[in-house]
Formats: C-alpha cells, sequence, structure tokens
C-alpha cells in the first residue's frame, strides 16, 4: 500500500520462484496461506514471511487441480478436474481424510453456505453437508 508505478523495489515483502500456481487462489487459515498447485501438491506458508512451514500432495492423477482451495474447521477442500474431491486435515500438518468421486468434471472451486458446501460440476450442483 502506499507505493505508486512500479513498486517491487519498495514494497515487495517477499518474492518466490521456486514454485508456480497455475490457476488456483491460494486459501487462508489461522495465519497461514495454502497453495495449491495444478498438479495437487500442497504448500503451507508463512505469508509474512513467504518462507514454506510444509509441503504436501493430493494422490497423483492424470487431471489437473483447478479449483480454488477451501478451508473450513480446519480441513482443506479441493476438486480435482475429473470431479474427485479431497479433504485433508491442515490443523497440524497435511492429512488426507477424504476422497469423494462426484462422477464429473469440477473445475469451480467449492463454497460456503450455511453450513454446507457447494461443489459445481458440468451437469450438476452438488451441496454436502452432515
Amino acid at each position: 500500500l502506499g507505493g505508486q508505478g512500479d513498486g517491487a523495489g519498495t514494497h515487495r515483502v517477499w518474492k518466490r520462484d521456486d514454485f508456480q500456481i497455475f490457476v488456483p487462489t491460494p486459501a487462508e487459515y489461522q495465519g497461514r496461506a495454502y497453495l495449491v498447485r495444478h498438479r495437487g501438491q500442497v504448500v503451507c506458508l508463512d505469508p509474512t514471511t513467504g518462507k514454506t512451514i510444509w509441503k504436501d500432495a493430493f494422490p497423483k492423477s492424470s487431471a489437473n487441480y483447478y479449483s480454488s482451495p477451501l478451508i473450513a474447521n480446519g480441513n482443506l477442500y479441493v476438486a480435482r478436474e475429473d470431479g474427485v474431491v479431497f479433504v485433508a486435515n491442515v490443523e497440524s500438518g497435511f492429512e488426507l481424510v477424504a476422497k469423494n468421486d462426484m462422477q464429473e468434471r469440477i473445475i469451480a472451486s467449492p463454497i460456503p453456505v450455511a453450513n454446507r458446501l457447494l461443489f459445481r460440476g458440468d451437469n450438476h450442483l452438488f451441496c454436502v453437508s452432515d
């Protein structure tokens, strides 16, 4: 804030060139940033310093991750292009807790609404709740 023109020299806090995020927007939870790369790698970092806290990955596949991650109640939700939705607990590291095949392509980001999650597939809108 407060910069003009190219503020990279005076207003950039940090820069990382060692990983690229293709489409998904990072998520923030309890002062940490969570990045999901298009092949399913997950990076948790400190947004004030840019330092990596931990790295892990969702199961490998030929399908990409285009949806942005969502974190709710300590769980990271992410949909893979082939329609598989993963849930990983990120409270103290990375622990894969669920895999749900929605049986159709999903590239949209999950949305929280009234204690439910909405996932938009190519042909359906899925509402998930307990």
